[in-house]
């Protein structure tokens, strides 16, 4: 497996984010045949390597209008993705400095340098900050996506619709008993805080919905026509 991904960092390299389609084509093809469709099926039942997730969300990021509303759905996945490997690497971190003072007070010369250590104190305390930071990448994209789409011309209904019920699905009971649920990874490592949130802002996208459809009404614009039909 290391071998596989250290090859397929060499081929990200290789190529930048700058080079012609036919190099990107190239990594695309050999992570559809090395990485999904490996016959030891290393991947299978486990997160996608970061290296993917990191090139994946640079390429949406990539063109001059980026990102495109038919990604924000992928690329809020891939977010949260780095967001699982961020707090796997917390859990080391606190794993780490727990066997150095371990050893530390039984007078074990394993122990971490002091640099070392405060390094590992500092990325730990940091924690909370880049959870905030990652909460609210998501909750402007969410945001984001439905206005786009809302005040796209001609407006895009149907889809502001369905994203509201995915980013927001604690507004709409019937989604949930008809899906069991959001398809959106970002759903299931919420705390009780940060849901409540999620709802405060998917209510301020409702009411941005009702408020731009009566301003519209009101001036008898032809897109509410279409939007309300």
């Amino acid at each position: 497996m290391n071998t596989t991904l250290q090859e397929l960092r060499a081929y990200i390299k290789a190529s930048g984010f700058e080079s012609p389609a036919p190099n990107h084509a190239s990594i695309s093809a050999y992570i559809e045949t090395n990485i999904i469709k490996n016959p030891n099926s290393l991947f299978k039942h486990r997160v996608p390597p970061l290296d993917i997730v990191l090139y994946a969300i640079r390429r949406l990021l990539a063109p001059p209008d980026a990102p495109r509303l038919r990604d924000i759905p992928d690329l809020l996945d891939f977010v949260t993705t780095i967001e699982f490997y961020r707090k796997l690497a917390l859990q080391k971190v606190e794993e780490a400095l727990t066997i150095h003072r371990y050893y530390q007070a039984n007078d074990d010369h394993l122990t971490l340098t002091d640099e070392e250590v405060q390094r590992l104190d500092e990325y730990k305390i940091e924690g909370p900050d880049l959870r905030s930071v990652y909460i609210e990448i998501v909750l402007q994209y969410c945001q984001w996506d439905i206005y786009k789409l809302w005040t796209s011309d001609p407006p895009s209904t149907a889809d502001a619709t369905l994203r509201l019920c995915e980013y927001f699905p604690q507004l709409n009971d019937k989604y949930r008993a008809l899906t069991g649920g959001s398809p959106r990874l970002f759903h299931y490592d919420l705390t009780d805080t940060e849901r409540d949130t999620l709802s405060l802002r998917g209510i301020d996208s409702c009411t941005f919905i009702c408020d731009s459809s009566e301003w519209a009404k009101v001036r008898q614009l032809p897109w509410v026509r279409c939007s309300l039909m």
